[in-house]
């Protein structure tokens, strides 16, 4: 059965988005260790993402299922592209995307490069990066003793959350809660010729250092 990729648009226009719509085909990737989770080769067929030419799709669909169409570039990555993201959602299978206002930032890293990096020994490794998400996630599930919101665990935490992991023979997609003031280095860019407040400077090293406590607290090192 072939994925219905039309998206309704909020002024009710329907186009049709080819190789744009990330669609889960099944749960979340899941990282007990980063380091340890395989990086997909050419025959795997275990995709957990399918973009609109592909065939397969999830036959007992949640009550509101959700999908993610990538926009423009916001910026390159070491791995491959950061997008804008927005978030799609539709009540059956049969039905068709309606575009919503959630908006997502979308990090697609190709398996390729990420294979490149490993060679090269690289430090940042995007698997140990998604492994700290979740892990740092379900210590605060636990700790609440239910499901908390990624907007209520970020506030908390002062570290970015995911809202979905997915993977498909080309890419790993790391999906989190959309930045429109876009990151600290970026504000640190737009300020390089205008020296910070006191009070500014006090705000953001405590914004850090908050961030930094939340992960030590569940035993990750910076």
């Amino acid at each position: 059965m072939c994925i219905n990729s039309d998206v309704l648009d909020r002024n009710g226009t329907t186009s049709f988005h080819r190789n744009e719509v990330l669609v889960k085909n099944g749960g979340s990737a899941h990282f007990s260790r980063a380091g340890r989770f395989p990086v997909q080769d050419d025959s795997d067929s275990d995709d957990s993402t399918s973009s609109s030419s592909s065939e397969g799709v999830n036959e007992k669909p949640e009550e509101s299922e959700c999908a993610y169409l990538m926009c423009e570039v916001i910026h390159e990555a070491i791995y491959g592209k950061v997008y804008h993201g927005i978030i799609l959602r539709r009540s059956s299978s049969t039905d068709v995307w309606h575009m919503t206002n959630e908006e997502c930032a979308i990090k697609a890293m190709t398996w390729d490069q990420i294979r490149a990096g490993r060679e090269r020994h690289l430090i940042e490794n995007p698997q140990d990066e998604i492994s700290a998400m979740q892990h740092l996630k379900r210590r605060l599930d636990d700790t609440r003793g239910r499901n908390i919101p990624v907007d209520e665990a970020m506030r908390e935490s002062n570290v970015i959350m995911s809202l979905d992991f997915l993977f498909d023979d080309r890419n790993l997609y790391t999906i989190t809660p959309y930045c429109r003031g876009g990151e600290l280095f970026d504000v640190l860019l737009e300020r390089e010729r205008e020296r910070y407040t006191e009070p500014e400077s006090r705000y953001l090293l405590s914004s850090i250092s908050v961030g930094l406590e939340s992960l030590q607290w569940v035993d990750l090192c910076h």
